[in-house]
């Protein structure tokens, strides 16, 4: 049985702006949450919510005209005051990154052997014979058919389902300790998503790794996660173990998640109304009072906290305390 009681990352008020001309932008404001060993934590939201921004500040590979704020502590260590030479120890090693789009993430230039054979290179000092031959057995251990031939090819010489199983293979060739997976089944058809959604489970299963699931999809969270954050706007909405979510939704924004998914044929979808708000034209007072239907003058009066409705289960709305 995996252990999921101790905490391995502790997101503690982070704080991702942009540099601007007047100053700065805020797009991920004041978020705080853990991440347990072996868990499999995800974060959903819709596009522009601020999901990618958080798993790139735990990396510390934000773009260059972004800063983060806060503490995001990994073991003893504060990694947003760690210098770049201490990073790159972490990163690749402790935790990995399996990013959105494969063929835009894998070198077009290089064999796909070459590129996992780098990060155990320049980890564990193997010798470049070493490192092709683990290399190997990592595409074996996901699931690529005869990898002594694949571990020549060229990104453009695969699919997209293995040019996808590469990046799981470039991910987890350090064993790492938190496996952060950004909507790792984009473009992908519905088989090889369920094909690499199971990979990834069993991945973790074996080695232990924590898991950080990035997605849109509720549908994947409530198949894949432990835990859930719901994200809207850069904040945190609503926090809680995944079958007392799905079993007991209360922000308004998980409700209109929930109802924008299919359920059973010939009944309609019900999307939410309007768009997630550009960052520096957010509402007044809670950031989602301008789509919600319970709202009213009081919600734009001011922005409610993340407060603990019932055991381990956070929800930052007005109405729902009432």
């Amino acid at each position: 049985m995996l252990c999921m009681s101790i905490s391995l990352l502790n997101i503690n008020n982070l704080s991702v702006s942009f540099k601007a001309d007047k100053g700065k932008i805020n797009v991920v404001s004041n978020l705080s949450f853990d991440i347990k060993k072996a868990e499999v934590f995800g974060i959903v939201g819709e596009s522009g919510c601020g999901k990618s921004l958080t798993a790139l500040s735990i990396l510390r590979i934000l773009p260059d005209n972004a800063f983060a704020d806060g503490e995001i502590i990994f073991g003893d260590k504060n990694l947003l005051t760690l210098n770049e030479d201490e990073m790159r120890q972490i990163r690749g090693k402790d935790i990995s990154m399996i990013f959105q789009e494969p063929m835009t993430s894998l070198n077009p230039v290089l064999t796909v052997g070459y590129q996992i054979a780098e990060s155990l290179i320049t980890h564990f000092n193997l010798s470049r014979k070493e490192a092709i031959d683990k290399a190997i057995e990592l595409l074996r251990a996901v699931k690529i058919p005869t990898p002594e031939l694949r571990i020549k090819d060229y990104p453009h010489q695969m699919s997209g389902g293995m040019r996808q199983r590469v990046m799981i293979a470039m991910a987890i060739a350090c064993n790492p300790s938190l496996l952060i997976a950004d909507e790792p089944t984009t473009a992908l058809d519905v088989t090889i998503q369920a094909q690499i959604l199971e990979l990834l489970q069993g991945l973790r299963r074996q080695r232990g790794m924590a898991i950080l699931l990035i997605t849109h999809d509720m549908g994947i969270i409530s198949e894949q996660a432990d835990r859930v954050a719901i994200m809207y706007a850069g904040r945190i909405v609503e926090l809680a173990d995944v079958d007392e979510l799905f079993r007991s939704p209360l922000h308004p924004y998980t409700h209109g998640l929930l109802q924008s998914m299919p359920t059973a044929k010939g009944i309609a979808l019900k999307p939410i109304a309007g768009f997630v708000p550009n960052p520096d034209k957010l509402p007044l007072g809670c950031k989602f009072s301008d789509r919600c239907y319970l709202s009213s003058d009081e919600c734009r009066g001011f922005e409610p906290e993340l407060v603990e409705v019932f055991e381990d289960h956070f929800v930052r709305c007005i109405k729902v305390r009432q």
